[in-house]
């Protein structure tokens, strides 16, 4: 079972650890869009702040930039590998 789970991964991310790395920081930028939302879950108003205390700016803006970054390096990563499917 553990095996076809590692299967589907790494066919999802093409066998590329840069998509899956991009897969990654894409999840925690939207985690970080919606911070507001998950202090709603967790039952903690502050959690928000406390968050921006640690990383030591908005989180909503370092979503952002993680997700951008994300889609950026997933599309320049996908662009090498279909190019070198077609050679």
């Amino acid at each position: 079972m553990l095996h076809a789970i590692w299967g589907r991964l790494k066919s999802a991310c093409a066998r590329s650890l840069t998509i899956a790395w991009s897969y990654l920081l894409a999840t925690f930028g939207v985690a970080m869009q919606y911070i507001d939302n998950l202090a709603a879950l967790f039952g903690d108003a502050s959690f928000a702040q406390q968050v921006q205390n640690i990383i030591g700016t908005d989180p909503k803006v370092l979503g952002r930039y993680l997700s951008l970054t994300a889609v950026i390096t997933i599309v320049s990563r996908l662009r090498g590998v279909i190019a070198a499917r077609k050679s």
